[in-house]
């Protein structure tokens, strides 16, 4: 496609001949520095043509000096600008999110008969209100656009100057849905770093000019603004060729999951639904919507201020723990695959009961999440809560002999640093495996160094809890075991060798 001589030569004039072009004061150069050239040199060369200087930008548009009531007067430059970014960050086709200059020309404008016009047929204004949750398509009627010409946003990001074809201006179509809180009619502006779904259109749709987007999962129930962005190529608004005209965007409002006039559930009772609900996609689009949410801590009277993450790691919600531990580190942590990568957290948050998140996972044996956890923060399987419990003695106590060694492996100080530890009425570990008659977990802390002797407040040793006459007996059993282990150990230690070989004759007894 050829671009519009009059305007697009100027796309590539960023360097200037020093022994053509003569300097003003104000670093701008004059109609004087040009030469007249071919259409080959518009497209390809490295000068601005002298007879494609715009006079229009030498002006600030008074008159005599004057400015009309309400005018403000425009910048000038006597070199179509060409110069305007020296000295700042190019936009250089990268979406700077800091703030750049773009020093590329805007390029060609239709003709006032073909101007854009777009209009939203789905959602309607005061329509029927749409389901939470599910999906449904966002319907775009766009006229005076070729659609489905959408350039790499992430390098050629206004890179290149506005196109025609046949007359009218060739783009795309960005559809974008805000949550308007409680009210259809908000009376504060909105943030628009924030949104709920987002959407470039990069097809023909039918080819003339209706389109559709799919907001997959759909939505929760809310207030909600959608807005058309329609955009030249590389992503600009489309430029259009008269002030006084109609938008060529359109909003409308809608309602997901009842009317204008009802209150809609609070985003953090949504939240809280959509994690009871294992819904990781809709989590993670109530908390980009409401970053401020991250926490929110159960308030009701049997919430105990339980947090996002104690109720995920509670219920065993695995990809939603992952995904509120990410939202827990700085936005710059770079990815890893494996948790153990991840700089480790100081501390994860309580609930009333001083219980971490680890707590809860461990007492209701979700391993996978005990094991991101503690890789996220291994200082926190140490800490009690407000009886001095901590995570092995609660899983210790329900018998979860996985999480039990997931616990002792990542344990900073050890595991015997660990087995050391008791509650406020002096219980160790193996006397809530011993009290609840959890055999392999007997098993597994024993083998770790729990002392069989170690007594409470009440002098009471672990074996002294056992919850049955066979537990006691598999219980004295594992001590004997272990110590007979310990023996072994002292005396080949003692006899300064790491371990021998027996030679054992035939028929001799092993």
């Amino acid at each position: 496609m050829r671009i519009t001589q009059l305007i697009s030569a100027v796309a590539l004039t960023s360097i200037i001949s020093a022994e053509t072009y003569s300097q003003n004061p104000d670093g701008h150069y004059g109609q004087d520095c040009g030469q007249n050239g071919t259409a080959t040199e518009t497209v390809d060369g490295l000068t601005l043509l002298a007879n494609l200087t715009q006079t229009g930008s030498q002006q600030d548009g008074s008159v005599n000096g004057v400015l009309k009531a309400g005018q403000s007067a425009s910048q000038t430059s006597k070199n179509n600008f060409i110069n305007i970014c020296s000295g700042k960050t190019v936009t250089n086709g990268v979406q700077v999110v800091g703030g750049s200059c773009n020093g590329i020309p805007m390029g060609d404008l239709p003709a006032k008969s073909k101007m854009v016009s777009a209009i939203i047929i789905f959602p309607e204004t005061n329509g029927k209100p749409i389901r939470p949750d599910t999906d449904f398509n966002i319907t775009v009627h766009v006229a005076n656009l070729v659609t489905g010409v959408f350039t790499n946003p992430n390098n050629t990001y206004y890179a290149a100057p506005q196109e025609l074809k046949g007359g009218k201006v060739v783009g795309h179509v960005h559809v974008t849905v805000q949550d308007l809180g409680s009210s259809l009619n908000p009376k504060e502006p909105l943030d628009a770093t924030k949104f709920a779904f987002f959407k470039g259109i990069n097809d023909a749709g039918n080819g003339k000019g209706l389109l559709k987007a799919t907001v997959t999962g759909g939505l929760p129930a809310g207030n909600y603004r959608v807005c058309t962005v329609v955009a030249a190529a590389n992503h600009q608004p489309v430029l259009m060729p008269v002030a006084q005209r109609g938008a060529a965007d359109d909003c409308t409002k809608f309602v997901v999951g009842g009317s204008a006039n009802v209150t809609v559930i609070d985003p953090s009772l949504r939240l809280r639904r959509a994690i009871h609900s294992a819904d990781t996609l809709l989590v993670r689009r109530i908390l980009k919507t409401h970053p401020s949410l991250l926490q929110n801590p159960d308030s009701t009277p049997t919430g105990l201020s339980n947090t996002n993450l104690h109720l995920a790691s509670s219920l065993g919600h695995t990809s939603i723990v992952s995904l509120l531990l990410s939202l827990y580190r700085p936005a710059n942590t770079p990815p890893a695959t494996n948790p153990k990568d991840l700089p480790a957290l100081s501390s994860l948050p309580l609930n009333e009961e001083y219980q971490t998140p680890l707590h809860l996972a461990s007492a209701n044996g979700h391993t996978e999440i005990v094991h991101l956890l503690c890789a996220a923060c291994p200082g926190c399987i140490k800490r009690g809560d407000s009886r001095g419990r901590d995570a092995l003695m609660l899983a210790s106590k329900e018998g979860h002999d996985t999480v039990v060694q997931i616990l002792l492996t990542f344990s900073p100080s050890g595991p015997e640093a660990l087995l050391e530890g008791a509650d406020l009425d002096g219980n160790t570990a193996l006397h809530f495996a011993s009290s609840n008659g959890h055999l392999l977990v007997l098993r597994t802390l024993l083998a770790a160094g729990a002392d069989s002797e170690r007594r409470n407040v009440w002098s009471w040793t672990p074996v002294a809890y056992s919850a049955t006459v066979q537990a006691e007996v598999y219980f004295k059993g594992l001590v004997g075991e272990v110590e007979r282990r310990k023996a072994v150990r002292r005396e080949v230690k003692e006899k300064g060798t790491g371990g021998s070989v027996r030679v054992v004759s035939e028929g001799e007894e092993v």
